[in-house]
Parts: C-alpha cells; structure tokens; sequence
C-alpha cells in the first residue's frame, strides 16, 4: 500500500510499505494470514524500498515460521503501482533463492492492474494509523522517526496477526536497469 506520488512527493516522514503474507503450514495444511509492515525512515516509497522490504522477510521473517529444512516456496502478488511492477523486481526474481542461502524461492509474480480494488491490506492500515494515533494521543508517546513509529506500533494491543519492523534502505550502490538504449 502506498499513497499516489503526487500526494507523497516532497513529503518527510516515516514510510511504511505493507504486506499481507499467506503461510500454509506443510503439516497442516491450513493457510494463515499476517499482515506486515515496514516502517523506514527513507521516503522515497520506490522499488528499492519494496527490495528491502522483501529482503527482510524473506531472509529474517518467513525463516520463523518454517523448519529449517524446507525451501519456502512464494507467489508474490501485488498491485500495479510503480514501485511493484519495475523491470528491477522483475529481474530480482529469479535472485531471491541465492540471496536467501536456499530458503526461499519466489516461484511467481502476478502483478494486477493499477487502482485493482480495495483489499484488506489496505483496510488494515486504517486500523494501524488508528492505533498509532490513539498511542499519540493519550500520552503514551510522541512518533517522530520510523523506531518510535514501530515502537508506538508494537505497543499495547489493537491489530491481530500484525507484525513489524523498521528498515534501512541502503541507496548508495542503487542497481539500476536499462533498456540498453
């Protein structure tokens, strides 16, 4: 979930690029929703966040939730938005197995339609920004960068299967594809 760029362009502030993660436990074959969420103080909302975003919990979150003895196998689906659908998401697909010591394999990719529709995910950040402002607002803390962000989050009670962390988007060698031309 993301706002519309020219809402955000110019912004400072806390970013946060959510996710709703289906798990099937091998065992027992049921399915499990989580919804998580990346708070980073780095704005730009673009693909190198959604890589570093994807980074953690393919490397650092699903490993949690799996024997260390299975490949987790991912069918990444996602919205239309720029950030989503880059020839540089693309293009890291087949990576994500190397990149994760064989843990996971991102098998998939179904990107749908800019502005698709609603889904739960994007009911479920009205639910965070409610809390989060109702941690504000009853003198429980002040949010000013992504760590008090996620500490305001991981605060009391109010979001069911919810987790979260807080990222740090390195920029500095940026891959960057090009058409050739």
């Amino acid at each position: 979930h993301r706002e519309a760029m020219k809402d955000w362009y110019g912004k400072r502030g806390v970013s946060c690029c959510g996710f709703l993660l289906y798990t099937k436990a091998p065992e027992e074959g049921e399915v499990y929703a989580e919804y998580f969420y990346c708070f980073s103080d780095d704005t730009c909302q673009d693909a190198n966040m959604v890589l570093a975003a994807k980074s953690y919990i393919y490397n650092e979150h699903l490993p949690t939730l799996f024997s260390e003895d299975v490949t987790i196998k991912v069918k990444w689906e996602s919205d239309g938005a720029g950030c989503f659908n880059s020839n540089l998401m693309k293009a890291c697909q087949p990576l994500w197995y190397n990149w994760t010591n064989g843990r996971v394999d991102e098998v998939q990719i179904r990107i749908s339609a800019a502005g698709g529709g609603k889904t739960s995910l994007d009911g479920s950040f009205a639910v965070m920004q409610k809390k989060l402002k109702d941690v504000v607002s009853t003198g429980g803390m002040d949010i000013y960068d992504a760590s008090t962000c996620l500490e305001a989050f991981l605060s009391g009670s109010g979001m069911r299967n919810a987790s979260a962390a807080m990222l740090s988007v390195r920029r500095e060698n940026d891959l960057k594809i090009t058409d050739g031309s």
